[in-house]
C-alpha cells in the first residue's frame, strides 16, 4: 500500500525508460547547435556578398580594361554568390525546420508521458488513501459484522 507519493515506485523497465528519456534530452541540444550554425552560415554568406569591395580603378592583373567588362564580370560573381547564398539558406532552412519537428516532437512525447504518469501516480495515491482505510475500518470490526459487510458487497 501506498503511504505518500514518494513511496510510488518507478514502472517495470523504469531504467531504461530513463536511459531512453536521458538519450532523446541529449540529442536535443546538438540539434539546436546544429540549427543556429546553419543559419547563422546562411546569413554570414548573404552579408559577406554585400561587402565585396568593388575595384574602383580599370586597372586588372595590368591590363586595361573597359568599364563593361568589369562590370559585367563582378555583376556575374556577385549573381553566382547571390544563387549559393540563397540555395543555402534554403537548405539551411528547411533542415532547421526539420529540426525544429523533431525537437516539438519529442518534447510534446515527453511531456504526455510525464503527465500520463502522474495521473496515474495520483489516482493510485487515491485509490489506496480511500479504499484502504475504509479496509482497515472493516478489519477492525467484529467477525460477524465483517462476514455480512462481506456478503453485502458480494452480491
Amino acid at each position: 500500500m501506498i503511504k505518500s507519493l514518494g513511496d510510488i515506485q518507478p514502472a517495470e523497465h523504469g531504467e531504461t525508460k530513463t536511459r531512453k528519456r536521458k538519450k532523446e534530452k541529449a540529442l536535443i541540444l546538438p540539434k539546436i547547435i546544429m540549427l543556429i550554425f546553419l543559419l547563422s552560415g546562411g546569413l554570414a554568406l548573404n552579408y559577406m556578398k554585400k561587402d565585396i569591395p568593388r575595384q574602383k580603378d580599370d586597372l586588372v592583373l595590368g591590363a586595361m580594361r573597359n568599364k563593361s567588362e568589369y562590370n559585367n564580370s563582378t555583376n556575374n560573381i556577385l549573381d553566382s554568390l547571390n544563387d549559393d547564398s540563397k540555395s543555402l539558406l534554403n537548405k539551411s532552412l528547411t533542415a532547421g525546420q526539420n529540426t525544429v519537428g523533431q525537437i516539438a516532437g519529442a518534447t510534446t512525447e515527453i511531456a504526455t508521458s510525464i503527465a500520463s504518469k502522474s495521473a496515474e501516480a495520483v489516482t493510485d495515491f487515491i485509490f489506496d488513501n480511500t479504499v484502504g482505510n475504509v479496509v482497515k475500518q472493516i478489519d477492525k470490526l467484529p467477525q460477524k459484522e465483517q462476514e455480512k459487510i462481506r456478503d453485502e458487497l458480494c452480491k
